[in-house]
């Protein structure tokens, strides 16, 4: 290497002219300089000034990639993270399902548990029924029953609501009795309302009425099997539901008419027969308010609660009437309602 005398640029031995300033000793193939004033001349003013823009080029083009390979370590660095909450929320997703299957798993066999203990308690009150000898009727005669008065008719007692005539000429009297006291602890419908979203317990398709009219109508003897008669039965709407229908349109709502032996009473029959003040349209009812549910001081009606998958019942001691009702799985007492032949 040979250094040139003009710019001090070092420059291959068989270079015939600076690269740089252009200086050369001899005539070459560029543009000849026979003199060092004109080469310091094309240095000072000619290379200098491009070479100076040649740097700011570089340093710039260096900036430039520099500032590329941050913002891509960012993206990077950004794209991991999302890819790290994407996996942490699929994780949470995860655990949240693992979660609800094993709660719907719980619900299930909790239902599945209280379905089977209604069943077995149905199966053992049916086979004590069964075991037990049925007691013949020992009434008074016709024309000293009347409304009001206690008679005894199969193995209970009962209260008679009603006297009238048998529908047709000289076929005898009728009377519409109610059990006196109640029968053990019963749901009026076994299935589930969950909270009454899905459950419109209406008095046709609830398992209350077959209970009462197959295991407890079955439990008398054939004689006073014979003296209780069907009859038609009308589930009207609930007198207080044109206050909540806005709000809750099955709330309230009557069911199919039905043919029974055994049935309950509605609210209007109760209110009939029975001196009984009842809550005003649209007030609920606090469990809180009353004495212990399971003293059976209450007991169920056939009308529907203004509150959806509710039943109406009777409590406070046969004093008041709740019309926003209780949700049908529960359990209180039941107090049946026959018309029998007299």
């Amino acid at each position: 290497m040979s250094v040139c005398p003009v710019c001090e640029t070092k420059c291959p031995e068989s270079a015939q002219y600076c690269n740089i300033c252009g200086f050369t000793d001899e005539h070459g193939i560029a543009r000849p300089i026979a003199t060092k004033e004109e080469a310091r001349h094309r240095l000072e003013f000619i290379v200098k000034p491009h070479r100076n823009e040649w740097e700011r080029l570089k340093i710039e083009k260096a900036i430039k990639e520099v500032e590329a390979r941050e913002a891509k370590a960012k993206d990077a660095e950004e794209a991991a993270a999302a890819r790290e909450s994407a996996a942490r929320a699929a994780e949470e997703a995860a655990a949240a399902r693992e979660s609800a299957a094993k709660a719907a798993e719980a619900a299930a066999t909790r239902e599945a548990a209280e379905s089977a203990a209604a069943n077995e308690a149905n199966t053992k009150a049916a086979e004590s029924a069964k075991n037990q000898k049925p007691e013949t009727t020992n009434n008074a005669p016709d024309s000293d029953v009347n409304p009001g008065d206690i008679i005894r008719f199969g193995r209970y007692d009962w209260r008679v609501l009603e006297v009238s005539n048998m529908p047709g000429r000289g076929m005898g009297k009728r009377a519409l009795i109610l059990k006196e006291t109640m029968l053990a602890e019963r749901r009026f419908n076994d299935k589930s309302t969950f909270g009454g979203l899905f459950n419109t317990a209406s008095w046709d398709e609830c398992s209350l009425r077959r209970y009462l009219n197959e295991d407890f109508y079955n439990s008398f003897s054939n004689k006073d099997q014979s003296r209780i008669l069907e009859t038609h039965v009308v589930t009207s709407d609930n007198p207080h539901r044109s206050f909540l229908r806005t709000f809750n349109p099955g709330a309230g709502k009557g069911g199919k008419d039905t043919i029974d032996k055994i049935f309950l009473l509605s609210i209007d029959e109760i209110m009939k027969h029975l001196e009984l003040s009842k809550r005003t349209q649209g007030e609920e009812m606090d469990l809180d308010d009353v004495d212990d549910l399971d003293n059976l001081d209450y007991w169920w009606l056939r009308t529907t609660g203004t509150t959806r998958g509710a039943v109406t019942f009777v409590y406070k001691h046969d004093t008041q009437i709740s019309v926003t009702g209780m949700p049908a799985d529960h359990g209180i007492g039941v107090r049946p309602a026959m018309w029998i032949r007299l």
